[in-house]
């Protein structure tokens, strides 16, 4: 394995294990009581998660771009947005951790806002189908990927319960999702041309 997709393989598995460990920690923070200290706290560990998806949404394209290109594609760069637009979100609120939920948001973010959503929902779910089509044994995460969606959008009228359910959710695929990517082979984190370069030099190594 190169070293360029060694790391590129363990940045992922390290992005997907902090990413629901860090939105957890967001999470709690917002049923905590109310402080500028712990606002700037919970919007930085919001940036940190923010940071994490982007990084692991960029390992997943590469995952997928042999097995599923157009979808892993749309997929990986729907959550990027996503992942963009949510950090500028948590700049927000860390340049203005005294706001009230009612207070107006500032005109860039409300520009941006629909489209981070959509990236998030629709990316979670072109994801999702992008791992039913890879082949990596994976189609149990897609549906676990599918029921975070459904729970944390379309069924928060469910209260404490909505939100210890997603947060399980998250974390049992971003887990899992962990685990495919470790036991990923090499040939999924490089291009053709790359691996079969490498398999070209192979035998002049031995030579020498």
């Amino acid at each position: 394995m190169s070293n360029s997709a060694r790391f590129d393989r363990r940045a992922t598995i390290a992005a997907l294990v902090l990413y629901p460990v860090l939105a957890g920690l967001w999470m709690i923070t917002l049923h905590l009581p109310a402080g500028s200290t712990l606002v700037t706290a919970g919007a930085l560990a919001f940036l940190c998660a923010q940071i994490s998806l982007a990084v692991w949404a960029i390992g997943a394209w590469k995952l997928l771009r042999s097995r599923t290109p157009v979808l892993g594609g749309f997929a990986s760069g729907l959550l990027f947005i996503s992942a963009f637009g949510h950090a500028v979100s948590a700049g927000d609120m860390m340049a203005r951790p005294d706001a009230l939920v009612t207070d107006p948001l500032p005109v860039g973010l409300t520009i941006i806002a629909p489209a981070t959503m959509v990236g998030l929902v629709l990316g979670t779910i072109l994801l999702a189908v992008a791992l039913f089509r890879a082949g990596f044994g994976a189609g149990w995460i897609a549906v676990v990927l599918l029921g975070w969606v459904a729970v944390e959008f379309f069924l928060g009228g469910l209260g404490v319960w909505a939100t210890i359910a997603s947060a399980a959710l998250l974390m049992v695929a971003c887990v899992g999702l962990a685990v495919v990517v470790g036991r990923s082979d090499v040939r999924d984190w490089t291009t053709v041309s790359e691996w079969t370069a490498a398999d070209e030099a192979a035998p002049a190594r031995v030579g020498r």
